[in-house]
Formats: structure tokens, sequence, C-alpha cells
């Protein structure tokens, strides 16, 4: 079975536009396959392998598609559902918001400024993860998420290992972002997105603030929100283990809706707990 580190690099050529992606894992008749977008400035290459190797773990087949090596995945995902509604069974977001609406916060300039920063490092650790209680840990998935193709990159045909999106990509990334954010068409149009939706962030996410993902939870008809604890925007890599057995039960509908449900996980068991294959 292929996992993220060892999956090759396929393309598909549209209008002139080549775009790179992997599929991973195996086939199941009894699970669709799984379109998964990666963060903010991020690459298929640079996928936490204690996500994506979790989800596939129990014969459900993933394609990691880098659209335009960019990395705006919940904005994609929300346009894509609304533009081919036929295409998309259900949603999962993940530290995400609305664009510009009532109720919404907006995070701090010096947050944005390292969200942004041309050379991704430690404050961007920080922002994904609480410093003050999981500074190691996230060292820890930054090194497996910019290492896990390292045996394979460059040999037999791969490419080379493509990390954060830089230089004139980013200006026009930031500005692609800036502009859809201040747009009040797409939060209008989130009520008609008639989807089964799992909606998660941590308590303190410094980049998208938590409440902004509870109000776009609300916003949408049929959405779970699951919010976890002493963590923030990479609250699915602090406990991946727990998140990805999440998402399974959610996309094998075992969780409820009813049309919107709200929870957390519970602040106890130690990190090694919360990371144990499920």
């Amino acid at each position: 079975m292929t996992t993220q580190e060892t999956a090759k690099a396929l393309y598909l050529e549209v209008e002139g536009t080549k775009y790179a992606y992997r599929v991973i894992g195996n086939a199941s008749g009894d699970s669709p396959p799984l379109l998964v977008l990666n963060h903010v400035r991020s690459t298929i290459d640079t996928w936490d392998p204690w996500i994506i190797n979790n989800l596939t773990a129990n014969g459900r087949q993933l394609i990691t598609y880098d659209y335009a090596g960019l990395g705006i995945a919940v904005a994609i995902l929300r346009l894509l559902t609304l533009d081919a509604p036929d295409v998309v069974r259900k949603l999962v977001l993940a530290g995400t918001d609305p664009s510009f609406g009532p109720d919404l916060e907006r995070p701090m300039n010096e947050v944005q400024s390292t969200v942004f920063n041309p050379t991704p490092g430690m404050p961007t650790i920080q922002a994904f993860f609480l410093s003050f209680t999981t500074g190691d840990e996230g060292v820890a998935w930054f090194n497996r998420s910019i290492s896990s193709r390292t045996d394979a990159a460059g040999k037999d045909g791969e490419p080379d290992i493509a990390l954060f999106t830089t230089g004139e990509d980013l200006v026009n990334f930031t500005q692609a972002y800036l502009t859809w954010d201040a747009d009040p068409v797409p939060y209008a149009l989130l009520q008609s997105i008639q989807k089964y939706a799992l909606v998660t962030n941590g308590d303190n996410d410094l980049i998208v603030p938590t409440k902004n993902s509870y109000v776009l939870a609300r916003q949408l008809p049929r959405a779970n929100f699951v919010m976890f604890p002493s963590s923030g925007h990479g609250h699915l890599f602090q406990y991946a283990g727990h998140y990805t057995k999440l998402v399974r039960e959610f996309l094998d509908g075992k969780l409820p809706i009813a049309p919107f449900s709200s929870g957390s996980v519970p602040a106890f068991g130690s990190y090694g707990q919360y990371n144990q294959e499920l």
C-alpha cells in the first residue's frame, strides 16, 4: 500500500496548466476516495504523514492535489461544493472560517505577518501550535512534514521536494486570498450548501480565531463542530490520532448531525495517547 512517503507523483494537464497529485492507499468499494488539500502555503510534499497514513489505514484511498502549489484548501473546497455539488459528498474543514461576514474576528496583524513571512520558521510553528504548551510537538510536526518525502525525492522520476510557496507566487497568492476574504458573497452562499460537514479547530487558534470556525459551522446547514483542547490552528497535527479517527467516523456516517451539532474533545490523556494509531 502506498503512503505519504512512497506514493508517486502523477500529473494532469488542463488548458495548458499542469497539476500534480498523488493517489495514496488502497481503493475500497465501500469507501469513496477522499480528496485532501493542504494548509496555507503548503504542497503535496509537506503533508503530515501522521494524518495521511492514519486516514488510509482502514482502506480509504486519498488523493492529495497540488492546486497551483499554494494551499488555501478550505476556500477552494467550499467553492467547489457550490460550483459542482454533484461531485462532493461530504466536507471536512479544519481551522478555517468564512469570507467576510458578521460576527467574525480578525487575527492579530503580527500573526498574519508571520503566516505570510517569505521564510517560514519557528514563528510559523508557534502560530500553528500554542508554543507555551506544545512547542516540542510543533517542531516535531514541522520536521516530519518537510522530511516525509526525503527518501523518494529526486529518484525514479520523482521531483525534488517543494516546500512552501515563496517569492512572486506568494505575493500573488496573498492578493488572491485577501480579495476572496473581503468578498461577502461566499459567506452569504454558505447556507445553500446542503452537504454534511465536519468543522474542527483548537480552542485558541491564533491564525483563524476559533470563534470564526464556530460561525462557519453555524452557517452550514448540516455541520458538526468539534473543538480540541489546549491547541490552535495545528490541532489536527497535534492530535493526529484522535483527529483522523474522528474524520473516519464522520465519513462513515457515525457522527450525529441534527442538523447542527457541536462538542469538544475532553482534555485528558497524554500527547502520545492522542496520537497513537487508531
